[in-house]
């Protein structure tokens, strides 16, 4: 099982640097809406939409949507104004989440509606889709993409040897029992050290913002994850799909991303705005 999760990580990572670096923008639009349009589909199991049609048409309205705000911010720059908003509106999304997160299950009456589910997966993969699409915007796209991915990496990377060689205190045991207090602090310290070496690195970016965008992606990865636990776990399925072997579905490897991404896009915005 470790071989073929590693094999297929390699795989993918190879694959998804590849076409990032090389898609011009069209290119990237269309990937984003290819890979959310399958963690749609994914996300529509979770909120109990189980007839093939009905999971065609979500996947298809919440991808085609991410595309037309994507093309209306890109070509007419329609949303331009109003990304900020957007953007902040859904951070606002995502400390609901935490107080959800947090209190599951005796909250679950809140959200368990299977069209507040369906709902809540499509403003979080449209806006990530939108925020990955702003990214592509700047001069610097690429940087940002990856360190934006990187993110996620690190506070995974971070928590799982922190979590291995440390771990004694159970995190959210109710939502994910593998994860450790020790292992989420091992993830923001890898993420700080990111921080300051891309600081060193890029003089132009402020060391301060960096960090602090840096570490509240870093947390919000976690509850990213944590979220679609939460909603597996009330579901009753392992995984969001099969079709990634050793690793699920598209959704379990972006549901960080899903978090992290909006964070790193409000980082730009607010850099924009200072220099």
């Amino acid at each position: 099982m470790l071989r073929q999760r590693v094999i297929t990580a390699i795989i993918l990572a190879v694959v998804l640097v590849a076409a990032i670096a090389l898609l011009p923008p069209i290119g990237f639009y269309l990937l984003v809406a290819a890979v959310f349009t399958v963690a749609a589909w994914e996300w529509a199991q979770l909120a109990a939409i189980l007839n093939p049609r009905h999971r065609l048409v979500y996947a298809a309205l919440v991808s085609l949507t991410g595309v037309a705000a994507a093309n209306s911010l890109h070509i007419l720059e329609g949303l331009a104004p109003y990304i900020e908003p957007i953007l902040s509106a859904n951070l606002a999304l995502w400390v609901l989440l935490m107080f959800l997160v947090i209190t599951y299950p005796r909250t679950t009456v809140l959200w368990r509606s299977p069209a507040l589910r369906a709902a809540l997966g499509a403003a979080l993969l449209i806006c990530t889709s939108l925020a990955l699409c702003y990214l592509r915007q700047h001069d610097y796209w690429f940087a940002m993409v990856i360190y934006t991915l990187l993110v996620v990496v690190c506070a995974d990377t971070g928590a799982y040897f922190a979590g291995v060689n440390f771990g004694r205190r159970k995190l959210l045991p109710q939502v994910s029992p593998g994860k450790t207090w020790e292992g989420f602090v091992g993830g923001l310290c890898a993420n700080v050290v990111l921080a300051l070496v891309t600081s060193v690195w890029v003089e132009e970016v402020s060391t301060s913002l960096l960090l602090v965008v840096t570490l509240i992606a870093s947390v919000l990865s976690v509850l990213g994850d944590l979220t679609e636990s939460m909603l597996k776990r009330h579901a009753g399925v392992k995984d969001s799909s099969q079709l990634l072997p050793g690793h699920g579905g598209v959704l379990d490897r972006i549901d960080s991303v899903m978090a992290a991404a909006p964070v790193i896009a409000i980082g730009v915005l607010l850099h924009s705005q200072l220099v």
